[in-house]
């Protein structure tokens, strides 16, 4: 596994990945922003990124707030045990954070659990891409 300061930039060339997977991340980094802009910056014009994240809207989050605990994937400690999730989401929230970064949703897949056939959401994975004809903020293509 490789650490690195986000900040910083990725230790990467820009456009040099067809592919990025984030599966599992984004919800332990603060600065989601710099990476998802980072991100962009390595994939190469037309890459996809895969996005997997906790769905804290999930039955198992609903029913956990109902008795009065926190949403599933929510922690208040960051010690051993704990994931160290600091950051939530469902899938309007990280739609809208891959879109305000130029990304494209091109596919949205669900893990779930099937109860008796209900079909219930667990975990979203998201498949963007890099979207060339979009404007960025900072006008970067």
């Amino acid at each position: 596994m490789k650490r690195w300061d986000v900040r910083k930039g990725l230790p990467y060339r820009s456009e040099m990945f067809d592919i990025v997977l984030a599966t599992e991340i984004l919800e332990h980094v603060f600065d989601t922003d710099a990476l998802l802009s980072e991100i962009w910056r390595v994939l190469k014009k037309g890459g996809i990124l895969v996005v997997s994240v906790p769905n804290v809207c999930s039955l198992k989050s609903r029913i956990n707030v109902v008795l009065g605990g926190l949403p599933s994937y929510v922690e208040y400690h960051c010690r051993k045990g704990t994931a160290g999730h600091i950051r939530g989401y469902n899938l309007p929230a990280i739609k809208s954070q891959l879109e305000e970064h130029g990304f494209r949703i091109e596919e949205v897949r669900t893990n779930a659990i099937c109860f008796g056939g209900l079909f219930v959401p667990w975990r979203r994975r998201i498949f963007a891409w890099r979207d060339n004809n979009r404007q960025r903020e900072e006008g970067q293509q």
